[in-house]
Parts: C-alpha cells; structure tokens; sequence
C-alpha cells in the first residue's frame, strides 16, 4: 500500500511539474504574441497614415490653389469662393475640380519633379520644395559631391 502511494505522489508531483512548465510556457507565449500584436498594430498605422496622405494627395493635387480660393465661415459651415469667378462651393474636393475644369487655361500647373504633387506657379512650387524637400536635396547632393571625390 505504501508503495502505491509513493507511487501516485511521485506520479502527482510530475504531473504539478508538467504543468507548472506548460504554464511557463503560456507565459511566455503570450507576452511573445502581445509584443508581435503591439507592433502589427504599429505598422497597421503607419501604413493608414500614408495611405490617407497619399488618397489626400490624389483628391487635392493642386494642394496649393487656395491662392485663388477664398475660405468663409457662414452659420457654423464653412464655404469656399472662387476668386476667379466668384462661385461657390461647399467643401475642398470640389473647388479644386472647378479650379482644374475651369480655370486651368488661366495658371500654369506644375508638378513636383519629387513626388510629382501638382502646384500652380513656380512660387507655389518652389515654396513645396523648400518645405518639404530640402532636406533631401541637400543630402542627395552632399551624397553626389563625396562619389564625385576620390
């Protein structure tokens, strides 16, 4: 009879150490699997912001015509006036399709020769390339000047 219950004590307290690893193990597996969801979750949004950048750049690519629009606030909405022609429109995506359908013939529009963001007037573009490029222009040239050296 003792020999029966040493036999199931042993038999428990492997089977308490079996588990008590397994436990360990789930432990560690879920602190894994959070870190990998953390950082899923970190490119999911950084992915959603360029994406929404980029879907921004597409509906709005004469990103810097409000040099001919005017934006005024009437009873809590928000309206945008052709200074063209003086017509009226209720949001962005439509005062920038008037000004490319209408008014295209009346400015030059030029692309970015970078990320190819449409502008009009060389002052609008050259004021984007400051703003948003600079610093890549002039690396690219430090980067162009030290192969030119030998």
């Amino acid at each position: 009879m003792d020999e029966k219950l040493a036999g199931l004590e042993k038999f428990l307290l492997d089977q308490a150490q079996q588990n008590n690893n397994f436990i360990q193990y789930l432990k560690e597996t879920s602190v894994k699997l959070e870190e990998e969801i953390a950082s899923i979750k970190e490119n999911f949004i950084e992915n959603l912001e360029q994406r929404q950048l980029q879907r921004k750049n597409k509906e709005y690519p004469l990103q810097n015509s409000h040099v001919n629009f005017k934006k005024i606030n009437l009873g809590g909405y928000d309206y945008f006036i052709c200074k063209l022609c003086r017509k009226c429109f209720v949001d962005y995506q439509t005062i920038f399709q008037h000004l490319e359908k209408a008014h295209s013939h009346q400015f030059q529009v030029l692309p970015c020769d970078i990320c190819g963001i449409l502008f009009i007037g060389d002052l609008s573009l050259v004021n984007h390339k400051i703003k948003d490029h600079l610093k890549c222009m002039l690396k690219s040239k430090k980067e162009k000047k030290e192969k030119e050296q030998p």
